[in-house]
């Protein structure tokens, strides 16, 4: 018997209603499965305006925001606590490693570059001495002036296009695993991986 024989009857027994229903459910389920490219241009709010690109590139911060939309800013504090968090939830996955307590210290803060506007201006004097011959003489002064842009509660503000990160001065790291040769090691690669520092700048120390 062939499933095709099988299918048309399975129809037959639908009612008109069933059978619209499961049409409309292959519809819906073809449309979630396939969102439009528009879907992806919208964050959560459904706002485009507010739409952030980050880049990291080197220990700095690129940020692409629009005009209207307000700067993001930490604190070294704040900077720090992500830092340590998301440090202590790698190592947690570290085979050996164990409970992990983690600090790390900055030894530079943070510092805005702001778009500027430059503008070069050329003056070029002649000047004619007694034997009839000239003498020319170029000047060049270049004037730089911060850019502007209104923030959301509208007052003006520089606009800012990179971010330098503040440097990490040290890194300690309290686990249970920490007398292990092994484990301390894979630490150490970690976070040199991770932050770029030297490992005498890594203290690994065992939990109590």
């Amino acid at each position: 018997m062939k499933w095709t024989d099988s299918l048309k009857r399975a129809l037959k027994k639908l009612g008109k209603e069933q059978f619209l229903i499961i049409i409309m459910a292959g519809v819906l389920l073809v449309i979630i499965a396939f969102p439009s490219d528009q879907d992806h241009l919208f964050d959560e709010t459904g706002d485009t305006k507010n739409k952030e690109l980050i880049q990291m590139e080197g220990g700095e911060l690129n940020v692409l925001r629009s005009a209207t939309q307000e700067p993001i800013a930490y604190t070294e504090e704040e900077y720090v606590k992500r830092l340590e968090a998301r440090l202590k939830q790698l190592l947690s996955y570290c085979s050996g490693c164990g409970e992990v307590e983690v600090m790390i210290t900055l030894n530079s803060k943070s510092e805005k570059v702001v778009e500027k506007d430059t503008h070069t201006i050329h003056v070029q004097t002649i000047e004619e001495d007694g034997a009839g011959g000239t003498r020319k003489q170029m000047e060049s002064e270049q004037n730089e002036a911060s850019i502007y842009t209104s923030t959301q509660n509208g007052t003006d503000a520089p606009l800012v296009v990179k971010e330098k990160l503040p440097q990490i001065e040290g890194v300690v790291i309290i686990a249970k695993g920490g007398d292990d040769p092994v484990v301390k090691s894979n630490i150490t690669q970690a976070v040199q991986a991770l932050f770029s520092i030297e490992a005498h700048k890594i203290k690994i120390i065992k939990m109590k």
